[in-house]
């Protein structure tokens, strides 16, 4: 059969079915909406495989940029909840500021 407009043989869509036991495909639902820019950041890992795939689209991953993106995440986890840290106590120093500043007040007006 050949396609009328180009003149080429038509591209056809081979269909891939697992075979009884093994178990189904993991993808999110939403995979056809981020499969054309998918930034594989939420993996499945099959230990008995030992292949990584992607959570959003179903591609193999490699597993060295598995750990990557891991890495990643955890160093910026780390960083930030050291921001929140350090907002945490110019938080607990503007408060004591302020009430020290509220009982001045308050011993100035009452004599």
């Amino acid at each position: 059969m050949i396609d009328d407009d180009t003149g080429d043989e038509p591209a056809i869509l081979k269909l891939v079915r697992p075979t009884p036991g093994e178990p189904p495909i993991r993808r999110s639902p939403n995979a056809d909406m981020y499969s054309k820019g998918c930034e594989h950041k939420l993996f499945y890992v099959d230990p008995e495989k030992r292949t990584v795939e992607c959570r959003i689209c179903g591609v193999p991953v490699d597993p060295f940029d598995a750990v990557l993106v891991w890495m990643e995440r955890d160093y910026n986890l780390d960083y930030r909840v050291q921001h929140l840290k350090e907002l945490q106590e110019r938080f607990d120093r503007r408060e004591q500021r302020r009430r020290e500043y509220q009982d001045k007040r308050k011993a100035k007006a009452a004599p």
